[in-house]
Order: structure tokens, then sequence, then C-alpha cells
């Protein structure tokens, strides 16, 4: 006589809660990976800037310090007047001594980071270096009511590697520096004189100026009045900086003589409009995630059936992630931008 041992059966309600709690863990770890795409990788230093493109049409008028408020002031009135635009790269220190007259003198112009007090940052620790970049960006977006420029013009033009890689672990995307020092920094210096270096650029450059003496604010008109009548435009550094951007990544884009190039969009531009590394985040230096839905809809509509299968797509599309935020940080080069033929002048910036 045989006798049968019925072996006891796993109860239907069991097997489902463990298939359940396999395919949260799975999805759980793919949802892992897609996160740690997104997480920063090692920071790129501040890239080298002493010129923009020269098909821009464009020249971009940048003023340094900010010792003296009073022809600052002018230098801006100025600029309003001929509907151009100057960057201002003002030490901290300075907008904190009269918050509301700088508020008033800034007010639409586009800023960007000199450091808080004018430091030789080559001879600061990294502690300091990083401080003055911070405290002078936190001053500017707490006087001015918006942020600044995320570029950085270190004070003197004095940078070395280090310096570079501070300022990227911060994220700042360029160290600016310019191709035509008006000298306008020196005792000897003249309206004449600062008149004559200021109108010897082409378009594409960068020129150097200073809110430090009078003589800058009474050759300011006459500069403006020569770039216009050769149909040059007077551009903010960040639409310059753009350009150049457009430029590397293949784009023929010009500033024209139609819409002003400070106000031009993607349609004007004649392209769908780059990706801004310029514009400031409150969170800066942390990437935007990529703006493609890291989650395939096979995974966000899935069933207990489905649900595998789109698990192996979406480990696909985080490997994909994971290659798009590699090629974004890694290509990012670490030589400076000088176009050939720029050129740049020491002096106190």
């Amino acid at each position: 006589m045989t006798v049968e041992v019925a072996s006891p059966s796993v109860p239907v309600t069991h097997q489902v809660a463990s298939r359940v709690a396999w395919s949260a863990l799975a999805l759980a770890l793919a949802l892992v990976l897609v996160l740690l795409a997104s997480l920063p990788v090692a920071a790129a230093e501040a890239t080298i800037i002493r010129s923009g493109p020269r098909s821009s049409g464009a020249v971009a008028l940048t003023f340094d310090d900010g010792y003296n408020a009073a022809a600052c002031g002018s230098i801006a009135r100025t600029l309003r007047t001929y509907d151009a635009k100057g960057t201002f790269f003002v030490n901290g220190n300075h907008l904190k001594l009269q918050p509301a007259k700088w508020r008033r003198i800034l007010k639409g112009m586009p800023v960007g980071n000199h450091t808080r007090s004018h430091r030789d940052l080559r001879l600061a620790s990294a502690r300091v270096v990083k401080k003055q970049i911070r405290e002078n960006e936190a001053l500017h977006e707490r006087i001015l009511g918006r942020p600044m420029l995320k570029v950085l013009r270190p004070p003197y033009g004095a940078h070395d590697r280090r310096v570079r890689l501070l300022a990227g672990q911060l994220g700042y995307k360029h160290t600016v520096l310019w191709s035509h020092d008006t000298l306008d920094w020196r005792a000897s210096a003249t309206v004449a004189s600062i008149i004559s270096r200021a109108t010897n650029a082409r378009p594409g450059s960068i020129i150097l100026m200073h809110c430090a003496r009078s003589a800058t604010a009474r050759a300011l008109p006459a500069i403006i009045r020569h770039y216009k009548a050769r149909g040059v435009k007077l551009v903010g550094l960040g639409r310059l900086l753009r350009l150049k951007a457009s430029e590397r990544a293949g784009a023929n884009v010009t500033a024209g003589t139609g819409t002003p190039i400070e106000a031009a969009g993607p349609a004007s531009l004649g392209r769908s409009a780059p990706p801004d590394p310029y514009r400031t985040d409150r969170h800066a230096g942390v990437p935007v995630p990529a703006s493609d839905d890291s989650l395939p809809a096979a995974v966000k509509h899935a069933t207990m059936d489905t649900l595998p299968s789109a698990l192996g797509d979406l480990s696909a599309s985080a490997s994909g992630l994971l290659c798009r935020s590699g090629r974004r940080t890694f290509g990012h080069t670490s030589s400076g931008g000088t176009s050939p033929g720029s050129h740049v002048t020491t002096g106190s910036a």
C-alpha cells in the first residue's frame, strides 16, 4: 500500500506579496541608478575667456571695482541713454557701503563676480578664495535682489589653475578676462587716451574699464557713438558668451542689425537656444538633471505582469543618462577660450 504525502501548498496571497516585494526592490534599485546619474562628478575648472566670436558683430564693455560710485552712476546713466549694455564687476565691499545707491546704479545691468574685497586670489588659501567669491555673490543677490552672471573676473586679472578649479567647484563656468585694456586705471589716463584704446577693438572684443575715475565716464559717450556708427552692438557679457557657445556648437549666429541682440530670443538667433551655462541658480554647482523623461512610460504604467520587462527598459534609460551626464561634464574644456589674434594687456582689474 502506497501512502502519498501531500506537499503543503503556498497560499496565492503569499505569492503575490512576494512578487510585489521583489518588484518594488528592483524598481528601487533602478531609481537609485537614475539618481546616481544626476549626481555631480568632479567639477571642471572655470575656463579662461578673453573674447567672443568675431562673427557676433558685438562688443562687451565691462567696468570693474566700484571705488567711485559717482563715476559708476554716470557710466550707467550714459549706457541707458544710448540703449547700450555694460557688464559691471563691483566688489561687494563697495555695495555694502551704499546699498540703496548701488541698487539704483546697477538696475537692469548685468553683473559678474569680482570678489568681495579685491584680493589677489593666487596668494589666498582655498578657504579664502571660496569665501571671497561666495560672499560677493551673496551680497549682490541680497542687495540687488537678483542673481549675478556665473562668471569670475579675478582681481588684477591674476589667476592660476588652482583658482580656476576652486571657482569651478562653486559652479563658475568661466574666468572672464579681456582682449582690450583701456588703462583707465592709470593716473596718467585722459579722456582722449581712454577713447583711443577703447575704440581700437574689433567685434567680439571684451573691453576693460573701471568705475574709478571720472575720465572713464566722460569718455564713454564717444566710445558708444563710435561703435553704433559702425553697426556694432554693445551687449552684456552674458549674451556675448552665449554667442561664443553657439559658435563652438557650430551655429552660424550673428548679432545682425534688427532686433537688439540683448533682447534677442531663440527665433531672432535663427535656431533653438543652446543650453545657457551662464545662468545663475541659487543652488549653483548642482547639475540640473537631463530634461528628458528619465522613466519610460512602460514603467510608469506597468502592471505586475509587465513590470519586470519594463524595469529592463529603465536600466537602459539609466545607462543612457549616465553616458549623457558624463559627456556634459568631461566634454568641458579646461583650455583658454582665446580666439586667434586676441590678446591681453595686464592692468589693474
